[in-house]
């Protein structure tokens, strides 16, 4: 009997014993838990800020042959840098439909390749302050004088849009003109196809931004007109962004890019992408000049 109540007392310790390590970790894995570091105070001790991007031109470009990177957001980074003591790893090039992962997976830090600022990634993301805005169109042919009299015309079952799956022109298209149907393509074709569904009448309009019709033009006088020129049907800022939860980090980019702002090296380093700054709106600075 005596031998029973010793083995019963050293399977109960042993129990006890389980679940105080189950519920209480050891000491060691305490400290590793209270020592684990924010991305901001990652950044500041390593004095590097390692950069998500997506290749899109004006926004960000890069050599297929030599690698060499530019481009609106790959310059306006490299400055920030240089202001906030960082040095700028361009680290992971990813999707728009994969970044927030690779950032929660750690890959990168900020996303910095320019990111519209949308509430519907708010809960995943912190935006930086804008440095432009992005206006979207409504482009039909230019010859199309159907919907001159309102964009409105264009709610009907009998027009159709040309959209990428899961990106803004799909989301407008569907939020603004629900009674017409949509030309659909996949979220990793091309811009410029959209436009050319419209020039050939596979669509009656499309919703894109001036960059990209601007570019179409170019290479295609008098193809195009957008029947919201003087009041885009959705305006985002174009910004940096981080996971949410991430305040400190993205405080300290703000002060950068006031400064950068404020000074005009913002708008001269767009000026060199979009020599007439036709295809973006520009931020007003925050003052007005005394009246002499």
């Amino acid at each position: 009997k005596q031998v029973k109540n010793v083995i019963l007392t050293i399977i109960v310790a042993v129990i006890a014993a389980l679940l105080v390590f189950k519920f209480i970790p050891p000491k060691n894995v305490q400290n590793q838990v209270a020592a684990k570091e924010s991305v901001y105070e990652k950044v500041v001790r390593t004095n590097t800020l390692r950069c998500g991007y997506v290749t899109y031109a004006p926004y960000l470009v890069k050599d297929p042959n030599t690698g060499k990177m530019s481009g609106i957001f790959y310059d306006l980074t490299e400055k920030m840098g240089e202001l906030l003591n960082l040095k700028i790893e361009w680290t992971h090039e990813t999707t728009f439909g994969t970044f927030v992962e690779d950032m929660k997976s750690g890959r990168y830090d900020v996303y910095c390749g320019g990111l519209w600022a949308e509430v519907s990634k708010s809960r995943f993301l912190e935006y930086t302050r804008p440095v432009n805005y992005v206006g979207l169109g409504v482009y039909v042919r230019i010859d199309d004088t159907r919907f001159d009299n309102g964009v409105e015309i264009l709610n009907d079952k009998n027009y159709k849009f040309a959209t990428l799956d899961g990106e803004m022109s799909d989301f407008v298209a569907k939020q603004d003109f629900p009674d017409a149907h949509v030309v659909s393509h996949t979220h990793n074709t091309d811009a410029s196809q959209l436009v050319l569904d419209v020039v050939t009448k596979k669509a009656d309009a499309v919703i894109i931004e001036r960059a990209v019709a601007n570019e179409y033009e170019k290479k295609n006088p008098g193809s195009l007109k957008n029947l919201m020129e003087n009041r885009p049907i959705r305006l985002f800022g174009n910004t940096w962004a981080a996971l949410r939860g991430s305040p400190d980090l993205v405080n300290m980019m703000d002060m950068a890019l006031e400064e950068m702002t404020n000074s005009g090296a913002v708008d001269k380093t767009i000026s060199q992408y979009d020599p007439g700054m036709t295809n973006f709106y520009p931020i007003a600075l925050p003052f007005q000049s005394p009246s002499k």
